[in-house]
């Protein structure tokens, strides 16, 4: 049996967002004391993360890691811009992982893992260059760092500053920690729990949905054992396209929905429709009506019995209907407001 389980829920306000908030449960199953060594959340390509906040782990830790993730971040992009070493080293390095992942046996892994669901495109390729990283663990480390690249750095002096101000308030947190404080993120006895929240911001589509995993790591080991054990959760999530362009689409179909209405009627003239002005002034009540309607169907019956994932398909029979039944939409909206 696991000793720990790793669920991620994800809860989000409206389907039209595209932050959504991750609420991370890490509980002991086991009946020892486990120490959980760190916590990794794996964001995809085209995620932020906005916020990140804890009830059940010390401030302290909190600041601690960032401060890791910032020093680290700091010097991985010194070495980039100063070190011509670095650069064809890192480049040499991403040629041969590549290499590995586009062989015949790469490939099968890939897509062993994208199949199954335990590991991504990206994770593949980040442990085949995590090899070339100076990581820093400490303060001391960090110290070794500043002393053997930044400390004799004259045209970037900034970076240099920066890093050597992060490293003296790491040195000053880490005085301030007991020394179990410093080597894991929390301790979690038997059936107890730990929280985590992560707001993450996702980029939208232009006309469809896009598809992410969110994934967090989180390496564990039993108090009384030596041996690191890893748990990995995950979420998969939709993000509805981005919404002006859904709202243009919404009202052009109900300037279509119009024409449509209109060209059942005996005697159709398609010129004489297209001069008339009272199938102007329809075309630019429906296309307004269904830019209203769109961007509120979710809450109105329709909604409710037809559950319709925001994309261009949805915008286009939204608004078609919209331009067909116009004046019972807006009889309903003036009844809905006591109007009239």
């Amino acid at each position: 049996m696991a000793s720990i389980e790793t669920i991620i829920e994800e809860s989000s306000v409206s389907q039209r967002t595209n932050q959504i908030t991750f609420k991370l449960r890490v509980k002991n199953s086991s009946l020892q004391v486990v120490k959980v060594l760190s916590i990794k959340p794996k964001l995809p390509e085209g995620a932020k993360l906005v916020e990140i906040s804890d009830s059940s782990i010390a401030t302290a830790k909190i600041r601690r890691k960032a401060l890791l993730d910032d020093l680290n971040s700091l010097l991985k992009q010194y070495l980039l811009v100063t070190s011509e070493g670095f650069r064809e080293d890192w480049v040499r390095t991403q040629r041969e992982g590549m290499k590995r992942i586009l062989s015949f046996s790469g490939l099968a892994k890939v897509y062993y893992h994208m199949l199954f669901g335990f590991l991504n495109f990206e994770s593949i390729l980040v442990t085949e260059l995590k090899s070339i990283n100076y990581q820093i663990h400490s303060s001391t480390e960090a110290k070794v760092a500043f002393d053997k690249w930044l400390s004799k750095s004259e045209q970037h002096k900034n970076i240099s500053s920066i890093f050597e101000a992060k490293v003296e308030q790491l040195q000053e947190l880490e005085s301030s920690m007991s020394q179990d404080e410093k080597e894991f993120v929390a301790s979690i006895q038997s059936s107890e729990s730990i929280y985590l929240t992560y707001i993450i911001e996702f980029k939208r589509g232009v006309i469809d949905p896009k598809m992410y995993r969110f994934s967090v790591d989180v390496d564990h080991q039993k108090e009384d054992t030596q041996g690191v054990q890893n748990s990995t959760s995950f979420s998969n999530v939709e993000i509805s396209p981005r919404p002006w362009c859904l709202s243009i689409i919404a009202m052009l179909s109900g300037a279509l929905g119009v024409f449509i209405k209109n060209s059942q009627v005996e005697n159709f003239n398609f010129d004489t429709l297209l001069l008339n002005p009272v199938i102007h002034t329809n075309i630019i009540s429906a296309s307004i009506v269904a830019l209203i309607f769109f961007n509120i169907y979710e809450h109105t019956s329709l909604g409710k019995g037809f559950k319709l994932s925001l994309s261009w398909r949805s915008a286009l029979f939204i608004g078609a209907i919209t331009g067909l039944a116009q004046e019972r939409i807006i009889a309903a909206f003036t009844a809905l407001l006591g109007v009239g």
